[in-house]
């Protein structure tokens, strides 16, 4: 929690969920005729003695047909994928995750319409549904915009105007946390965490449950990492301190 002694830096964290649409899927028909193509092509592959080098990208396309086709007349119907944009800041500092393999220039995008002076984009979280191209890409064609889906057994590539999309979502919930007043933040995590942030001197209360029970053994302690301020450690003061039922809960000021 932020204390008389540090600096107050507005804190906080929003999500949106969006619907990413995909291009029209390939028909049964296309995909049997594809799929009849690269049995073939493997077979010929592998009457020739073909290495794996050669092979196993034919039973990429190959081991995807085959899954779509299993989708039978539903996959007509699948023309959205869910995923989840979300943004937290510090101070005049913000972070931006995207799900997917998101093209630099839509992170440039959202970093540049930001309320915020730093802004920083990411890929990869919240899971990772595929490549999401710009508009400007998809008529160029390529692995990104027409083949990659394949990896992520979804049945056609994400639509143009799912860049757009994305943009909007992230810039929505920079908007919103750029208004907010929050200025505490709960850090909750393991030895590694605490030993990171208490290194770092962003922490300024703890709260610790003391519970007196003997019961052996080698246990780690609280905080990993490194000695912390040495050779002294990080100095606590006792801010609360309340007993219930045996348990000692304590509330100690950091500095």
């Amino acid at each position: 929690m932020i204390g008389p002694r540090q600096s107050e830096r507005q804190v906080g964290a929003a999500r949106r969920l969006v619907d990413l649409p995909m291009l029209a899927a390939p028909t049964p028909s296309e995909l049997e005729a594809e799929l009849e193509q690269r049995e073939a092509e493997l077979a010929g592959l592998r009457a020739a003695g073909a290495g794996r080098e050669r092979t196993n990208p034919i039973r990429y396309h190959v081991s995807w047909l085959r899954r779509m086709i299993a989708h039978g007349d539903g996959l007509a119907q699948w023309r959205t994928s869910r995923g989840e944009v979300w943004a937290a800041r510090v101070g005049d500092c913000a972070v931006v995750g995207a799900p997917g393999e998101i093209f630099s220039e839509i992170g440039r995008e959202v970093r540049e319409r930001s309320p915020f002076g730093t802004t920083l984009f990411a890929g990869y979280c919240q899971g990772i549904l595929g490549y999401v191209a710009t508009p400007e890409e998809h008529p160029h064609g390529g692995y990104e915009p027409a083949v990659a889906q394949r990896g992520y057994d979804h049945p056609a590539p994400f639509a143009p105007e799912a860049a757009a999309m994305i943009v909007d979502a992230a810039l929505d919930a920079l908007d919103e946390l750029a208004g907010r007043g929050l200025r505490h933040v709960l850090l909750e995590g393991g030895p590694s965490l605490l030993g990171t942030a208490l290194a770092a001197g962003v922490v300024d209360e703890m709260a610790m449950t003391i519970a007196p029970t003997v019961v052996g053994g080698d246990f780690p302690r609280i905080v990993a990492g490194p000695p912390l301020a040495a050779p002294d450690g990080v100095a606590l003061r006792p801010h609360l301190l309340v007993e219930e039922a045996g348990t000692l809960l304590g509330l100690w000021r950091v500095r």
